[in-house]
């Protein structure tokens, strides 16, 4: 009896372990109509650009977007969403699309990239529009370099590091 429920409780487990996966990419591929990065999973010690097109979210209509961005869910020297610097969005080159970029390097010991956009650059609490995500914030998972130099992102995909 125990081997049985032993085997049905690891079965249970895999199986939602696999639904949290799925379910995470369904959420970041739905994410991509307004929010996405280059590279898709960003990469510590490099940079990344984020691209974001406030036409679906709170900004809509806004004249100036600017990105509010921390590492490790806004533990990263201690910064506080609120105090992160308001980092200017440019819009890209196809701004029909009404993509605005941004930026950023990772450090070198960042798992998490955290984002939210606002309208103003006065520090503090966001006076004007912001966008975070329903008060969730945006979070983005970076790679995890290994021993051998390779790159492992979220989901056990392996990518080669680029020669220094």
């Amino acid at each position: 009896m125990a081997l049985y429920i032993t085997v049905t409780y690891l079965c249970d487990a895999v199986c939602v372990h696999a639904f949290q996966g799925a379910a995470l990419r369904q959420r970041r591929a739905a994410m991509n109509e307004f929010l996405y990065t280059v590279p898709y999973v960003p990469v510590p010690g490099q940079k990344v650009e984020v691209y974001y097109n406030p036409e679906y979210t709170a900004l809509r209509g806004r004249p100036n977007i600017f990105l509010k961005a921390g590492w490790n869910r806004w533990s990263y020297n201690s910064i506080n969403p609120r105090n992160a610097p308001a980092i200017p969005m440019e819009q890209t080159i196809s701004a029909n699309l009404g993509f605005y970029v941004a930026t950023l390097d990772v450090p070198e010991d960042a798992w998490c990239m955290d984002l939210m956009f606002v309208d103003t650059k006065v520090p503090g609490q966001p006076t004007g529009f912001f966008d975070n995500n329903g008060g969730l914030d945006y979070h983005i998972a970076v790679a995890s370099p290994s021993a051998n130099g390779a790159v492992s992102s979220p989901g056990s995909l392996s990518v080669q590091a680029p020669l220094k």
